[in-house]
């Protein structure tokens, strides 16, 4: 399990998963504990601050494919998992995106949404 952190730092969810996998799995029959990764180096400028990269990658993913992407959430989660594909990490492995949603927080923000038909923005700030 890959997680990716969109504001603080690996060593702040750490402790926090670790608690909500011995409560997941109090009273379950195997005594191994899942693996899990935690990413931080894409938290970038901060939650809901996307680089024009990042906002670049929302424009390709919503033309190519109608996936939408949030600046919040999920863009930063894809381009970890668009990252190790192109580094080949996890050669042999599937990959699966879980998308929670996040997408519905867009219209809330017309002047955010706006830019998925046009160019990004130079630097959208969460209200």
């Amino acid at each position: 399990v890959l997680g990716v952190c969109v504001q603080e730092d690996a060593s702040f969810f750490r402790p926090i998963l670790e608690g909500l996998l011995e409560e997941l799995l109090a009273g379950c029959p195997s005594t191994n504990t899942p693996s899990f990764t935690i990413l931080d180096a894409y938290v970038g400028g901060g939650y809901g601050v996307a680089d024009e990269n990042l906002w670049r990658m929302i424009l390709q993913a919503a033309r190519a494919s109608g996936l939408v992407l949030d600046p919040w959430y999920t863009a930063k989660a894809f381009s970890a998992l668009v990252d190790r594909a192109r580094l080949d990490m996890e050669a042999g492995f599937t990959q699966v995106f879980l998308h929670t949603g996040g997408g519905f927080a867009l219209f809330a923000r017309e002047d955010l949404a706006s830019h998925l038909a046009g160019e990004p923005p130079s630097s959208p700030e969460p209200q």
